[in-house]
């Protein structure tokens, strides 16, 4: 039993109620051969008092692998952190479709919505086809070749037939569209001049956060590819 109450198994499994490693502490009573744990005597096992820092201190996961007891109070694991950055990945993209339905409906662009002022915006100057579009994944739940349609009904892309192939269909921005490109700009380049000072984020900061995000898409594309 610990300190605080828990119950242990021979086994060095937690009994049932709390997740086990809510249930672990430092300061065990017994370890999981039932010998007393030196933490609990005036000494520890390798002649440190106990007002000093503990040594790295292993004990068993239900899994039966070991973890570090020194880490237990250093805050959320590997996999906490790995949701927690996904999830803020997803809190990102909402808000930045937030901002951008601000920006349009300051400038009474009521036609269409954020995710195809985005379309727009990253068609840019380019001649490009549908399946390209497709492929640069910048919409998070949405359907592509619906916008695309609507956004060509509403006069903000143009299409038309490929010069050199006439079954490929290429698309281009109108004059229309190029203007709701024209206002992103104008937002992006607003964010930009205030993010150093009030993000306290510069152009070395962003570039090491870009290449890590490349990095876990590339780790998460690699899951379906390879069926891990």
């Amino acid at each position: 039993m610990t300190n605080d109450g828990t119950e242990f198994s021979s086994s060095g499994r937690a009994s049932a109620g709390r997740p086990f490693h809510h249930q672990v502490g430092l300061h065990l009573s017994k370890t999981t051969d039932n010998r007393v744990n030196p933490l609990d005597a005036g000494k520890r096992q390798d002649g440190t008092r106990r007002d000093e820092p503990p040594h790295l201190i292993c004990l068993p996961m239900p899994s039966g692998r070991t973890f570090a007891a020194s880490n237990i109070a250093e805050g959320p694991d590997l996999g906490q952190l790995y949701q927690e950055m996904l999830a803020l990945i997803g809190r990102l993209h909402c808000q930045l479709l937030n901002v951008v339905r601000d920006e349009l409906d300051r400038h009474d662009e009521t036609a269409i919505n954020s995710v195809q002022a985005l379309i727009l915006f990253n068609v840019g100057d380019q001649v490009l086809t549908p399946g390209s579009l497709r492929k640069r994944q910048f919409y998070f739940g949405s359907n592509v070749s619906y916008n695309l349609k609507k956004l060509i009904e509403l006069g903000y892309i143009q299409r038309e037939r490929s010069p050199t192939d006439a079954r490929s269909v290429l698309v281009r921005l109108t004059r229309t569209g190029a203007n709701i490109r024209k206002i992103l700009c104008v937002l992006f380049d607003r964010h930009t001049e205030s993010l150093e000072a009030v993000a306290n984020l510069g152009a070395r900061d962003l570039k090491g956060q870009n290449a890590r995000l490349r990095n876990v898409a590339r780790h998460v594309d690699d899951q379906i590819g390879y069926r891990r």
